[in-house]
């Protein structure tokens, strides 16, 4: 996933992203408490906000977004993400520097996908 998202940024000449490992544990978190409590949003019963659920796993950051895609493989996921321009945007952020990424198996979709981008 990580090599798509580069991909599309790099098309456009932007920097890719780089891996920021806590962010990643922090979107291992949310796609697996979508698949724990049965919903599929941005805002979390357990975290709240995206944002409110960085700050609170300690991620320092100016800028920050997040997107989700519920699907079989990262392929089809990656697609559905371009497709849709708010995460399009997402992606394509030049104000994003860093990424974390959660993939979990067991939803009704198949994985759920989420992506944490921030700007440090």
């Amino acid at each position: 996933m990580l090599r798509l998202v580069n991909a599309e940024r790099s098309k456009r000449g932007l920097e890719p992203l780089k891996v920021d490992l806590e962010l990643c544990e922090v979107a291992r978190n949310k796609s697996q408490d979508m698949i724990d409590n049965n919903y599929f949003s941005h805002y979390s019963p357990t975290y709240g906000s995206p944002f409110e659920m960085m700050r609170n796993f300690g991620i320092k950051y100016i800028y920050a977004g997040e997107n989700i895609a519920g699907n079989p493989s990262v392929k089809a996921a990656h697609t559905s993400l371009m497709n849709s321009e708010g995460h399009k945007k997402n992606i394509l952020n030049s104000n994003f520097t860093h990424i974390g990424i959660g993939i979990k198996e067991g939803s009704k979709y198949g994985k759920i996908f989420t992506q944490m981008f921030v700007g440090k």
